[in-house]
């Protein structure tokens, strides 16, 4: 097994950052509403209260780079767009739009197109930017960044 940066690992973080805090799945403990005590997610580790930390900082002292952090690690949107198929010497290989990573394969696919799951982000982030801010977080986050067991054990 081949072990992964400091920024790779966050960068894996980051993109669970909105499911590591879901609390679905978890239950109140109480008999009614107004005793009920909310649990805290199972996957909010101390490695992701760590990565809240560093993120509060780095918005305060450098909003510009958490924006394209967050648009694009953090809050990219997913959605189902269609995607061209394009071949090759007998391969073939999905060609997607600007702006996008896959995150899952394709439905409906033809010789030309295929619908397929994708992260998009606005065209104004900008990569450099992105990996300057996990650089950033990575040389402010105390110990080492984890992905919870829960996530491994999803994969």
């Amino acid at each position: 097994m081949v072990r992964q940066s400091r920024e790779q690992v966050l960068v894996m973080m980051l993109l669970r950052y909105n499911e590591a805090q879901d609390p679905l799945g978890n239950t109140r403990v109480g008999s009614g509403a107004e005793d009920a005590i909310p649990w805290t997610p199972l996957c909010w580790t101390p490695e992701y209260r760590e990565l809240e930390r560093v993120l509060k900082l780095l918005r305060s002292a450098e909003p510009r780079l958490y924006q394209h952090l967050r648009h694009r690690l953090i809050d990219p949107e997913e959605c189902v767009v269609r995607a061209h198929v394009e071949r090759r010497r007998g391969q073939r290989r999905l060609v997607l739009p600007a702006q996008c990573e896959l995150v899952a394969g394709g439905t409906h696919v033809s010789d030309d197109a295929a619908l397929v799951r994708v992260r998009r982000w606005p065209t104004w982030v900008d990569e450099k930017l992105v990996m300057e801010a996990v650089v950033r977080l990575s040389g402010m986050f105390r110990g080492s960044p984890a992905l919870p067991a829960q996530f491994s054990e999803a994969a």
